[in-house]
């Protein structure tokens, strides 16, 4: 072993040779071994086991903020009553037609409602809620996060915001500062009743599933298959959300205007000295078709 100024500093001779009076030498590093150190294996970090609940599922017309383009859809939420979950396998079906999804990957935040939320002209109107999942919370908002859209969420088939959500027991909940009928579902806001679904608009937690183009009108059944599917299924009537009212000055198409304000009434044909019986019934059905879709004033 050879201590020389090098790093590291000891080094041992593999093989020596002498050539022509010159001494040639193979060095390799010195392999030391460090102090043993005292030390605490420690204990391993259990991982639980908990077990998985079964799945509740909940059927929601898509609200305008998730909808597909052209497209009717709906939206299932899941949820479980126990901390573990696993996304189920869920089978959507219209009429004759069935499709196999996933729910989301995480868990929505869905419940259902304690009381009849009163109809909208009551400023100061509140409602309870219960979630499915009695470990999930809601919370508050400010002024400047609801404006941003924070607590969004579907109660039966009206959205809502809240700004103040005040615990009332395990999971429940009672919701104030209520922004009602938003993206346009204020024709929703009256009729609420008391176990209606209740789900937060998050979409990583919700599945948006499009629809055939019948669909609009129809109820649309969704239910578990696979292992553990025991959940009961669940129904939805699709057609508020695809049938919702436009709002607009004009219709355009291909840039050209078809359809713009309301006219003024045009009276039915009456009097003259000639009259002509099949063309004024004819004008007549014009002129009623034309008011009854509100072309022209009556």
């Amino acid at each position: 072993m050879l201590d020389i100024p090098l790093s590291p500093s000891q080094w041992v001779v593999e093989t020596c040779t002498i050539d022509s009076f010159v001494v040639i030498a193979e060095l390799r590093p010195c392999e030391t071994s460090g102090a043993a150190l005292v030390a605490d294996s420690g204990r391993i970090v259990a991982s639980p086991d908990v077990a998985v609940g079964e799945a509740v599922l909940a059927l929601f017309d898509t609200p305008a903020s998730l909808s597909l383009p052209n497209a009717p859809s709906v939206t299932l939420a899941a949820s479980t009553a126990t901390p573990g979950w696993r996304s189920p396998t869920v089978e959507v079906s219209v009429g004759t037609q069935s499709q196999v999804h996933r729910t989301a990957a995480r868990k929505s935040k869905l419940g259902r409602a304690l009381t009849a939320l009163p109809s909208s002209d009551n400023p100061d109107a509140s409602v309870d809620v219960e979630m499915v999942d009695p470990g999930q919370s809601l919370l508050g908002s400010d002024e400047e996060a609801l404006a941003w859209g924070a607590n969004t969420a579907i109660l039966g088939r009206e959205v809502i915001q809240f700004a103040a959500a005040m615990p009332i027991g395990a999971g429940q909940f009672r919701l104030s500062g209520l922004l009602r009928g938003r993206d346009g579902t204020e024709s929703a806001s009256a009729g609420h009743s008391a176990d209606e679904w209740f789900v937060m608009v998050e979409s990583d937690a919700l599945r948006v599933i499009e629809l055939p183009s019948f669909a609009i009108g129809t109820q649309v059944v969704a239910r578990m298959i696979g292992a553990g599917s025991g959940s009961a299924e669940v129904q939805a009537a699709i057609g508020w959300g695809g049938l919702r009212p436009l709002t607009g000055s004009a219709l355009l198409l291909d840039g050209v205007q078809v359809v713009g304000t309301r006219a003024a009434a045009i009276a039915s044909p009456a009097g003259g000295s000639t009259v002509d019986s099949e063309a004024r019934s004819a004008i007549d059905q014009l002129l009623g078709a034309l008011r009854q879709h509100g072309l022209i004033e009556i």
